[in-house]
């Protein structure tokens, strides 16, 4: 494309882009874009004015692996270059994002998008300390049979997704299929579907995790999907060791042995629209909590825990601290075992073990062998919101509690019911295993 076709194009319809990008996720007051064509120099294109603010159009068409690296190598540092793919690209090595570089990549395509394949065993994208990388309509991969993460984000480095597709990436340990976050990852929009970790059966490893995310620093999640992920172990859809928020978006039938959707070990907050559907794992269908997991709203939807041993907690699975404030736990269920008639499945919205607090919110149409609603043995407090329309084909229709720390006062629990005993509320002495109360 030459620099008048380029210049003709871009004036009016990159407009609307580079002020969607400003409006979204930029705040500085003043933000030049070059318009780089892949030759040995630069040419600006026409400016326009925003309120107060000057833009340069800009952007970078790349067809080959050479002509990307060399857009984004000479990219000037802190300002934003919108780097365009005009067809699929392989790989042979990582693409790096590298310090002081504000890199968007994008599609010069109608419909669709296209791919940027990556080598096997490397992954596709590297981010590093003080990178910036904005997806916008790609699609991040490796061919079938290749190994490699999708994206990698250093510590320092910042990921945010928009638009586009991370998919069909398998990786080992530790994990993080789609994306292996040590930095900052921010997700509005976008896929990431059907990446995979995972070991062979000879192997040692015991936590291969995060078949869509890898979180070991700050990851937010606003709007898009995260579906059909697969971990070996933990976290089919997302694990996170230290912060996620969920604020929108969905995660989609996910699969791992613990947290078929989210596996949390550090602080995980669901809140907005967000919804939790579809996934299963053995030990928490949606949610499996290790530490601490604040519910305000969104929903937790048709998860199954299932395992040869029956399932535990097909809504949430807590041995951590749940609080749960609001939001929606509904239609989960821990199927029991398929071979072993004794092992039924416990907890079919809930198995709260550790800390379990309810003020608010709604757990209803969940169901199990014991504990349709809620199965718990740990510090137990209800003090608000509504436990109905569950059902246990033997104990605890609403609750199934063990221990000597169950506390209720304000809770609403009705309308649940159980095959043997306990239609609302079923307390189980934790020493000989006789029924304290039976409602």
């Amino acid at each position: 494309m030459t620099t008048g076709d380029s210049t003709k194009f871009g004036v009016r319809y990159k407009k609307i882009l580079i002020i969607f990008l400003i409006l979204v996720m930029l705040s500085s007051s003043l933000f030049i874009i070059y318009k780089l064509l892949i030759t040995d120099d630069a040419s600006l294109g026409d400016e326009f004015v925003v309120g107060e603010t000057v833009f340069l159009e800009a952007e970078v068409y790349v067809k080959t692996e050479s002509e990307l690296k060399v857009a984004i190598d000479d990219a000037p540092f802190d300002v934003q270059v919108i780097v365009a793919l005009n067809r699929d690209i392989d790989l042979t090595e990582t693409l790096k994002i590298s310090a002081n570089k504000n890199i968007v990549l994008v599609s010069n395509r109608a419909t669709g998008f296209y791919k940027l394949i990556g080598t096997n065993g490397l992954e596709t994208i590297f981010v590093d300390r003080g990178g910036m990388l904005i997806l916008m309509g790609i699609i991040v991969t490796h061919n079938v049979g290749s190994n490699g993460s999708g994206l990698v984000v250093n510590s320092g480095g910042k990921l945010i997704m928009v638009d586009g597709v991370i998919s069909g990436n398998t990786v080992g340990a530790p994990g993080g299929g789609g994306v292996y976050n040590k930095g900052s990852f921010s997700m509005s929009g976008g896929v990431i579907v059907d990446n995979t970790v995972t070991v062979d059966n000879t192997s040692t490893v015991l936590s291969v995790d995060g078949g869509g995310v890898y979180n070991l620093n700050g990851f937010s999640l606003s709007g898009g999907v995260i579906a059909n992920n697969t971990a070996r172990f933990r976290g089919g859809g997302v694990y996170s060791g230290v912060s996620f928020e969920m604020s929108g978006g969905t995660i989609l039938d996910n699969t791992a042995v613990w947290g078929g959707g989210v596996f949390n070990d550090g602080d995980f907050s669901l809140f907005g629209g967000g919804m939790i559907s579809g996934n299963t794992s053995e030990f928490g269908g949606g949610v499996h909590n290790a530490g601490t997991f604040s519910m305000y709203s969104g929903e937790i939807f048709n998860n199954t825990a299932k395992g040869m041993q029956g399932g535990f907690g097909g809504g949430v699975y807590n041995h951590g601290v749940f609080k749960l404030s609001g939001g929606v736990i509904s239609h989960n269920q821990a199927a029991d075992s398929p071979v072993l008639s004794l092992y039924g499945g416990q907890g079919g919205g809930i198995i709260a073990g550790g800390t379990f607090t309810m003020t608010r919110g709604e757990i209803s149409n969940n169901k199990a062998s014991i504990g349709g609603g809620v199965s718990g043995g740990g510090v137990f407090k209800l003090s608000g919101g509504v436990i109905s329309e569950n059902t246990a084909t033997y104990r605890g229709g609403g609750v199934h509690y063990s221990g000597d720390a169950f506390n209720e006062s304000g809770c609403k629990i009705f309308n649940n019911k159980a095959d043997d005993a306990g239609n609302n509320v079923c307390i189980i002495s934790r020493y000989d295993g006789h029924i304290i109360a039976d409602k």
